[in-house]
């Protein structure tokens, strides 16, 4: 699959929920050495924020989207990327060893979702899910991020949500056929939204969208 067809997929998609909640979203991929590069990311509408460049490369046990993607691999395929059993931290908080992340991403396996608390960045959390292919091949990840200030256990819950079923629709896209899936087009992740979530975006807004 082209990187293209990924960015034409992804790109109203990420839009979307970052209209929807107002929080940084991206899109990642995985590369064979344990890193991560930031392909496509929508900025906070909040003056408080993190910045960080489309392009950027880094560490993917340390952050939500690498996490998705690490999940689709094998413990063997783990051990190749990760040699050593100590992992080297980005903050205080990165998961420390091989041992702890493996059973972080069996938790990812379970829940198709991944969270990071400051393990990539102080004071920065987030939550992600993988996207697929039409063969259904794991092939990037999209997250949702934004300061712990702003997140509480109710906010958290419904970003988990709203990620796994965008990066479903990224994937639906892409050709992938899951029956799961809720939302088949990106106007309705708004009324998803407005369904589940009343009290974050307003019925005058959704209807802006299905207009457009």
């Amino acid at each position: 699959m082209s990187t293209t067809d990924l960015f034409e997929a992804a790109a109203p998609v990420i839009q979307a929920v970052n209209e929807i909640t107002g929080e940084v979203t991206n899109v990642a991929i995985l590369d064979d050495k344990g890193y991560i590069t930031m392909l496509l990311r929508e900025e906070s509408k909040h003056p408080l924020r993190h910045v960080v460049h489309v392009g950027s490369i880094s560490l993917a046990y340390a952050h939500a989207t690498g996490k998705a993607l690490l999940s689709a691999l094998t413990d063997k395929e783990i051990d190749r990327l990760y040699p050593e059993e100590n992992l080297r931290p980005l903050t205080g908080k990165t998961v420390p060893t091989k041992a702890e992340l493996k059973k972080e991403l069996q938790n990812v396996r379970n829940s198709g979702v991944a969270f990071n608390s400051e393990q990539a960045y102080e004071g920065v959390e987030a939550v992600a899910s993988v996207i697929r292919n039409a063969s259904g091949n794991v092939i990037a990840a999209t997250a949702i991020s934004a300061p712990m200030v702003r997140i509480n256990e109710e906010k958290r819950k419904r970003f988990a949500s709203l990620v796994k079923i965008g990066a479903g629709l990224i994937s639906y896209r892409l050709g992938y056929q899951d029956k799961a899936q809720l939302v088949h087009k990106v106007e309705d992740l708004y009324i998803w939204w407005q369904q589940n979530q009343r009290d974050d975006i307003s019925q005058a807004e959704i209807d802006t969208h299905i207009r457009a």
